[in-house]
């Protein structure tokens, strides 16, 4: 039984967003952001926590999920740390799960063409800019990690910024590699 409302529950929230696209023609980051923002008032009113122990995975796998954790985070250090645990508290729940987003959001930029039409960059400038775009996310946890004052989400962020520190490192010898064979992006 517990499947059956885990599917119910999980493909009922899908329905909603795809009701919000088709009837409602909104774009998929109104979408997104509605149900986000729909995870969260609901765990400000206490009634995501039920609805993660009735549905399993039909709760806590959809984006509504995501705002039901920034809630129930930042409520849980605001109760330790005031104010300032709000923000901290945000990032302490979120923060290994917006890593793993901009890092794969990376790698499948790399790997898959955009739809629209053929794409007019070079390998090599793909790969440029996907190291670009890196360089600035390692900045980003680097930061995070030196404002936030938790030391376990320190600890989380410094230790994303060190394996986004490796895949940058190997970028750009790969970088170099690919300015010996397309000599137009040479001086990077």
């Amino acid at each position: 039984m517990t499947y059956f409302w885990a599917f119910t529950v999980g493909g009922l929230i899908c329905v909603i967003g795809q009701i919000m696209f088709d009837v409602f023609k909104l774009t998929p980051g109104h979408t997104l952001s509605t149900l986000v923002v729909v995870g969260a008032i609901l765990d400000g009113f206490g009634l995501y926590e039920p609805l993660i122990d009735f549905a399993g995975a039909g709760a806590t796998v959809p984006i509504t999920s995501f705002g039901n954790s920034l809630v129930h985070g930042a409520m849980q250090e605001a109760e330790q740390h005031g104010l300032v645990g709000v923000l901290t508290g945000m990032f302490e729940v979120t923060s290994s799960g917006i890593s793993a987003a901009i890092i794969f959001g990376m790698i499948g930029a790399l790997i898959f063409k955009p739809k629209g039409g053929e794409s007019r960059m070079t390998v090599g400038s793909d790969v440029k800019q996907c190291f670009v775009s890196l360089k600035g996310v390692e900045a980003s946890l680097s930061s995070l990690a030196l404002r936030t004052l938790d030391d376990d989400s320190k600890r989380s962020l410094h230790e994303t910024m060190m394996v986004v520190h490796e895949v940058v490192t190997d970028l750009k010898k790969r970088v170099g590699e690919l300015e010996q064979e397309e000599f137009q992006y040479k001086g990077f």
